[in-house]
């Protein structure tokens, strides 16, 4: 796994030990790059479910002025750390040892709103009640939330958003949502 462009390109990030994590595979992160392009420069992105920080690192190495990683794993969190270390930009970074939910709840809290919001759960479990009814308040109104998910398994729609667009990459499918309709 390695960063694909920006500043970091090429660089190689540390996965996190064991099967329990899936990282988004290499081609599936540069085609959501390749359709986010003029969005990233100076965005404010959560990456929600974060792994090994791998959306938001390449994010930051493009020009994001932001990432917020949320991710409750013990084992990824210390490999998220790892990441956001190894490229040294924990200027630009801060990582929340929350699940999606305990982070959503946060940032309503404190008024945050992201321009790219990145949600890649465990497929087995999908996007949660919690997260589909409340991802709306911190979307930016321009904004852009890309959940992944199983190619056979379409995402349930997202409370206050509307589908953009999706994408199949092999058995992994892309779908974008907006507060505004396309």
């Amino acid at each position: 796994m390695r960063i694909i462009g920006g500043i970091h390109s090429g660089r190689r990030l540390i996965a996190v030990p064991g099967s329990d994590t899936r990282p988004t595979a290499d081609r599936v992160r540069e085609a959501l790059f390749n359709i986010w392009q003029t969005q990233v420069a100076d965005a404010q992105l959560w990456d929600a479910y974060a792994g090994t920080g791998a959306i938001g690192l390449e994010a930051i190495s493009r020009g994001a002025a932001w990432v917020d990683f949320s991710e409750s794993a013990r084992d990824a969190i210390k490999t998220l750390r790892r990441n956001v270390d190894l490229l040294n930009v924990t200027d630009r970074a801060r990582i929340w040892s929350k699940t999606a939910e305990e982070y959503l709840a946060q940032a309503h809290r404190e008024g945050r709103q992201f321009d790219l919001i990145f949600l890649d759960p465990p497929w087995r479990l999908g996007v949660s009640s919690v997260v589909r009814d409340g991802l709306a308040g911190v979307l930016a109104p321009d904004g852009i939330a890309v959940v992944e998910s199983r190619q056979d398994n379409p995402v349930a729609p997202l409370s206050g958003l509307h589908q953009l667009w999706t994408r199949r990459y092999g058995d992994t499918r892309l779908t974008a949502f907006g507060l505004t309709s396309p």
